[in-house]
């Protein structure tokens, strides 16, 4: 036990070292960690920073880029569909801050907590050794921000944002030793979605995009407990970089 609470605190260490920023949503083993039949009950945070881009439409004569910082929480449950795929879901709550400058925006206001959900598969592919396996994992997510913006003329509007996001790895599960497993691998991230405004002087929406598409992650798994493991990720793209951590109770 104090090995692998040892093991925890230098990927904590190294995970605050490593990256700049954070951003998207946890991962875990890319393999299917349930049996068919068998039920798992998790809880799972991230914290996020990213760049995406507004495209050309409606007011604006040029694209925009903006900052986007976001803290999410989730309640997972997952289910072995076979011996060998497990499907999840997941609820919770997002919280978000932006910045544009290109627009002259001082400050916004938001709502303090959004719904946010998502959900997702993963399947082991290949059993390259009895400690190695390979597999395929899938995730979608979903969350929609509100709130007001001011611009430096005293100019306020609502704002809305709908953001989606994709993410699809695939890599090895190692068990380093009992009850400790390192994973990770590349993984390909999409980020859509729109932003509409409603003011006196504004009106209009656009949709936005992730300016990266292309990343990796790695990720240690500590079971801590019959049945309960904790785990902690670093996932980095070209203009993104997260830090998740996930709590599972399998039953």
């Amino acid at each position: 036990m104090e090995k692998r609470i040892i093991l925890l605190a230098i990927v904590v260490v190294a995970v605050c070292l490593c990256s700049s920023a954070f951003a998207l949503d946890p991962m875990g083993p890319p393999i299917a960690g349930l049996k068919q039949g068998e039920l798992s009950y998790g809880a799972e945070w991230s914290y996020s920073d990213m760049e995406v881009k507004r495209m050309v439409q409606a007011w604006s004569s040029a694209d925009d880029q903006m900052n986007i910082k976001m803290h999410k929480g989730y309640a997972n449950i997952g289910y072995g569909v076979a011996d060998n795929w497990e499907g999840f879901l997941r609820l919770g709550g997002a919280y978000i801050e932006w910045d544009r400058d290109a627009q002259g925006y001082r400050n916004y206001s938001h709502d303090p907590l959004s719904i946010a959900l998502g959900g997702g598969f993963k399947t082991t592919v290949y059993e390259q050794a009895p400690d190695c396996h390979w597999g395929v994992l899938g995730q979608v997510s979903w969350a929609d921000f509100a709130g007001v913006a001011k611009r430096e003329d005293t100019d306020s509007h609502n704002w809305q944002m709908e953001l989606i996001e994709w993410q699809f790895a695939v890599g090895p599960t190692w068990q380093m030793q009992d009850g400790v497993v390192i994973y990770g691998g590349p993984f390909l991230y999409y980020a859509g979605g729109r932003i509409s405004e409603r003011g006196d002087n504004t009106k209009g929406h656009k949709p936005i995009e992730e300016l990266s598409t292309l990343g990796g992650y790695i990720g240690a798994q500590f079971e801590i407990a019959e049945d309960i493991c904790a785990s902690l990720e670093w996932q980095h793209t070209g203009v993104a970089d997260a830090i998740c951590g996930c709590l599972v109770w399998r039953q």
